[in-house]
């Protein structure tokens, strides 16, 4: 297993600084550890503790490095050019490549302290440390589905008047319908991702749901409206919900809050439902989400 690449990325402004393979850089050790976050309560008249522990806590990222003179960047150079970076306002992306990998990884990291102690003129011993508040890995690249709605009949049972039902010696067979099915998506990682969703209009009531974790589900009731070329963008994060991402425009008061679970993309298969209470052509959902893997 070989570290390939090193990058530290700031993704508001776009401004990136690699770190290996660069000029003037060697030795680079890279550790990230984020511990089990302790939920425990003390039993009462009795040994031990109940332990509900479940998820980990932000991790911790230290990356080592050797800077020397290379052909064109002197440790001074490196330091002012990964500098603007280690601002603890900032959150940028460290992101990392490996051998072992079907893709970079990336952490959002929040800067904690670096150490140059200079005693040697020609090399130059560097530690840099973060804190990652998310706790987990996550692919640089994002996964996007598209979710096309699924509209319950209101007229029952119908026959088609050319093809009706045939009987065959199997039962019945009826026309083919256009309504589609839920859609699978896939995500690589090892561990639950946040997501954001987008709910194009012309749609009401929409609900998007993940079956894979029981049919969990953000609904909203039928006073939301979206018209056609509007949406309503969804953050599990938040869990926010802005019409056309305008963030003094929520829509969280229109949700049904009897019915309303924030789930979470699970490892592996999920099954995701859009379902409105009515739709027209060009309504659908788009959901985005980075495959996380435990750090």
């Amino acid at each position: 297993m070989t570290v390939t690449s090193i990058t530290l990325t700031d993704p508001v402004s776009g401004y990136s600084v690699p770190i290996l393979p660069a000029d003037g850089v060697a030795a680079q050790v890279l550790d990230v550890a984020a511990p089990a976050r302790a939920v425990t309560e003390d039993r009462v008249a009795a040994h031990g503790s109940y332990d509900t522990t479940r998820y980990l806590s932000a991790a911790a990222v230290s990356l080592s490095l050797l800077l020397y003179p290379g052909a064109v960047q002197t440790p001074e150079k490196f330091l002012d050019a990964v500098g603007p970076l280690l601002n603890p306002a900032l959150r940028p992306n460290l992101i990392v490549a490996n051998d072992q990998w079907t893709g970079a990884r990336q952490l959002a990291v929040r800067f904690d302290s670096k150490a140059a102690p200079l005693s040697d003129p020609t090399n130059l011993p560097v530690q840099l440390s973060w804190q990652a508040p998310a706790g987990v890995w996550e692919a640089s690249v994002l996964t996007a589905a598209v979710i096309q709605p699924l509209i319950a009949s209101t007229t029952g049972f119908e026959f088609d008047p050319a093809t009706g039902a045939v009987i065959t010696s199997a039962g019945y067979v009826f026309p083919a319908t256009s309504q589609p099915s839920p859609t699978q998506v896939t995500s690589a990682g090892n561990a639950v991702s946040q997501w954001q969703a987008y709910l194009y209009g012309p749609c009401t009531a929409p609900k998007l749901a993940n079956d894979t974790v029981g049919g969990l589900a953000v609904e909203f009731t039928t006073d939301l409206v979206i018209p056609l070329g509007e949406y309503v963008l969804l953050d599990s994060v938040t869990q926010t919900a802005y019409r056309n991402s305008d963030t003094s425009s929520s829509v969280l008061p229109n949700l049904n809050f009897a019915t309303t679970d924030w789930w979470l993309m699970q490892p592996g298969l999920n099954v995701i439902r859009f379902y409105p209470a009515t739709a027209d052509a060009g309504s659908q959902a788009q959901v985005k989400f980075r495959a996380a893997w435990l750090a």
